[in-house]
């Protein structure tokens, strides 16, 4: 299918650049792009999805917990009641989707509405996920952990959206099969790989906090692949972009190959259904890593770049993705990234 996008129109100079970048780091990266003409036009919209496949997303980030994606399904069904004026009745800003923008609402009828729906900022100290979460005395911040540890029943229903996934109200770690897809790379020296890819797609804009994403807003499915070691399976891979096509992820990024040439043989067998994955990747553009070996790469065979793509989708189906190599400053090929001359 071919998608005519539209994001919500916000009028940004072309001059003008984000508070993060005048105040905090320059961003040559964004400048290189000339994301401001973007911006011109969008600085996103909260009906574009994008799938995160990594190590995980820290999910109290304070420049990204309002763009994580929130699965309506598993919400009270007070919150998604259809009202007269057509929109959900926790649809505050009436833009066709729940965000966390609505259950931050400054309106205080508003928020007893959320409350009486069980939805309330725990202060770090929700049941299961104490120390975790931004609200503080005097401060009411709803996050994504106030949905996850929410001491209300009606948000441990178990799959009620019936998506085969329960309680997956913010995402799903692929890694331990659970709901709460928190990036822990950063325990084990990895620095955070997840959190700072979702940062570069869509970290809060013109907030003067942490940086600038390429979309200010946006809905993120945290959809962890990758543990601690940053390390993880093909086969979780393969699941979270079926699951993320599924529920309405129009791209992924997924940061993950392999180094190994008996490793990629071994797992290219892991792909269980075939079938439902050539179906997620014909609804959704997968975008993936040239790799960081240096290497030269042919850009037509996705086994030989290490990324396992099932074999069984044969060479005579037509599989599309987009793939990133790095560069400088300079606008140069980074000196370890795979490229090709194609």
């Amino acid at each position: 299918p071919q998608y005519l996008i539209f994001g919500q129109a916000t009028e940004v100079s072309k001059e003008r650049w984000p508070s993060e970048m005048t105040t905090l780091q320059p961003q040559w990266n964004l400048e290189k792009i000339h994301a401001n003409e973007a911006w011109s036009v969008t600085t996103g919209s909260s009906k574009i999805t994008v799938g995160v496949l990594d190590t995980g997303v820290d999910l109290d980030n304070e420049d990204l917990y309002l763009n994580i994606w929130i699965n309506e399904g598993e919400l009270p069904p007070e919150l998604t009641e259809i009202l007269p004026s057509g929109y959900k009745a926790a649809d505050f800003d009436e833009d066709g989707v729940i965000t966390f923008y609505d259950l931050n609402t400054d309106d205080p009828e508003h928020q007893s509405f959320l409350e009486a729906a069980g939805i309330v900022d725990c202060r770090q100290a929700c049941p299961g996920g104490e120390g975790r979460g931004l609200g503080d005395v005097g401060r009411r911040i709803i996050d994504p952990i106030d949905l996850l540890y929410s001491v209300d029943a009606r948000f441990h229903n178990g799959d009620s959206d019936g998506n085969g996934f329960g309680d997956d109200i913010v995402g799903w770690n692929f890694v331990d099969g659970t709901n709460d897809p928190e990036d822990t790379s950063a325990e084990a020296g990895y620095e955070s790989h997840g959190t700072a890819v979702a940062g570069i797609i869509g970290a809060q804009g013109d907030n003067s906090i942490g940086i600038a994403g390429i979309n200010w807003r946006i809905r993120l499915i945290p959809l962890k692949i990758l543990g601690m070691n940053a390390a993880g399976l093909f086969d979780r891979a393969y699941e979270a972009m079926v699951y993320a096509a599924g529920e309405g992820a129009l791209v992924s990024n997924a940061s993950f190959g392999s180094l190994d040439e008996e490793d990629i043989e071994n797992r290219q067998a892991e792909c269980d259904d075939a079938m439902a994955l050539e179906i997620a990747l014909k609804k959704m553009l997968l975008v993936l890593p040239a790799g960081n070996r240096g290497a030269e790469i042919d850009p037509f065979n996705l086994e030989a770049m290490h990324y396992a793509i099932c074999p069984q989708l044969s060479a005579s189906r037509r599989l599309v993705v987009f793939v990133v190599a790095g560069t400088d400053e300079d606008n140069h090929i980074a000196p370890d990234s795979n490229r090709s001359s194609w």
